[in-house]
């Protein structure tokens, strides 16, 4: 399955809060009861990932269709998966960062 190829996979996420984040994909959700609401709507989370930063494994639903403007693959076990270039220089906070204290770490 595609979905299990990017277990172990870094990645950058684009917090609304505080911009570029590094995290590892650390698990493949695949309880369908497993749902978190974006924008009004109950959307089933696809992916856990893992922020060293935060030191916490976040709830995450990474949809292709915001590739590059919400997160992009930074690195690939598998070469199967591809790799695209990441954000330009200066549109990220932080390669390391991670949700603050007043970010719901579910987001």
């Amino acid at each position: 399955m595609p979905g299990d190829a990017l277990v172990g996979v870094s990645i950058l996420y684009n917090w609304p809060v505080v911009g570029w984040c590094m995290g590892q994909i650390v698990e493949r959700n695949t309880d369908g009861r497993l749902f978190k609401t974006i924008g009004g709507e109950r959307v089933k989370v696809n992916f856990l990932i893992f922020y060293e930063i935060a030191q916490q494994t976040v709830k995450t639903v990474l949809r292709l269709d915001d590739y590059d403007s919400e997160w992009v693959l930074l690195a690939s076990i598998d070469t199967t998966v591809p790799i695209e270039p990441g954000p330009e220089p200066g549109a990220h906070s932080s390669w390391a960062c991670g949700p603050g204290p007043d970010v719901d770490a579910d987001m």
